[in-house]
């Protein structure tokens, strides 16, 4: 066997491949595990295997951050669900804002808080939430070709996961327990297996989307203040890429510090946090209390909203 790594610019690599390892499934946490949905975790959290020789493996995915790097978050306000009068994004006032827009994602542990107009929902949508998905869950998207066939074949989704000891575990998602595990595939010498990661552009596209759709709900509308608007265009420029893959990473986008916290959803869908470390406050968005997006306009002071002033 031999495994190709695709990049962001199509290039592909070869790298020695390892033999696959059977063993049995004794304990699953995430998003689809049986006996209970827990909404906000990565497809597979954390998994206990038991190897064929009897070694029991723990692998898990992205954990709450522990150690000197910990840093304490306090509550400012719940960013509440708005009704906007026109679509925030495109801003059009001839389009009927008339779909509901989960934020973040449901599989995030949003729920619907803003309406925006069907392009900008379902065009978006399209273009960022697989990446930003894939990103969540720690996923690259892998394909077969062989010595025989240059077409491509066996598309997959593979999780990867890290034991203690950080050794990665990779598991392969099947659509039907009939399907061929692709790593039955790679013991065929004369197969390669190609595999890309999630790109940027797209899972980093997505996360403004929320970002911004957050802060105008923070402030009861659109601000047109320079760096929100510039999030603006990425987004639009996103929605209007011919394709996800055409979709480019733009300097607003590219600039969000982002945290996974590791963490199940919990608390509401938006709400606005503090950060005070070394004299220095930080404001933070947080999704669902899943992922956390520092505030991200430099030129928009959060606790300038008179939603606060009112309250």
């Amino acid at each position: 066997m031999r495994v190709g790594v695709t990049s962001d610019n199509g290039g592909v690599t070869d790298q020695p491949a390892q033999p696959p390892y059977r063993g049995q499934i004794r304990q699953v946490i995430g998003r689809q595990a049986k006996g209970g949905k827990r909404t906000g975790l990565p497809k597979i959290h954390e998994i206990d295997l038991e190897h064929a020789d009897g070694k029991l493996i723990s692998a898990r995915g992205h954990q709450p951050p522990t150690g000197e790097g910990v840093r304490t978050a306090t509550g400012v306000c719940v960013i509440e669900r708005g009704q906007f009068p026109y679509c925030p994004i495109c801003l059009r006032e001839d389009v009927p804002a008339d779909t509901m827009e989960h934020v973040p994602p449901t599989a995030f542990g949003g729920t619907v808080m803003a309406n925006t107009c069907a392009d900008c929902n379902n065009r978006l949508g399209s273009r960022t939430e697989a990446a930003l998905q894939d990103w969540y869950d720690d996923a690259i998207r892998a394909h077969f070709t062989s010595d025989a066939s240059p077409e491509p074949f066996g598309h997959d989704r593979i999780l990867l996961l890290k034991t203690d000891s950080d050794e990665v575990v990779l598991l392969a998602e099947k659509s039907s327990p009939e399907a061929a595990s692709p790593f039955d595939r790679v013991k065929d010498p004369n197969v390669a297996i190609h595999y890309t990661i999630p790109r940027p552009a797209e899972y980093m596209t997505g996360l403004l989307k929320s970002a911004y759709l957050a802060a105008c709900l923070h402030f009861g509308g659109v601000v047109h203040s320079h760096s929100v608007m510039a999030a603006r265009d990425e987004l639009l420029q996103a929605r209007d890429a011919k394709s996800r893959r055409h979709v480019q990473l733009g300097p607003v986008a590219e600039g969000l510090r982002v945290h996974r916290t590791g963490l199940a959803a919990n608390g509401p869908s938006l709400a606005l946090l503090r950060c005070d470390h070394d004299g220095t406050s930080t404001y933070l968005i947080s999704l669902a209390g899943t992922i956390l997006v520092e505030w991200p306009f430099a030129d928009l002071d959060p606790m300038l909203s008179p939603r606060l002033r009112a309250a």
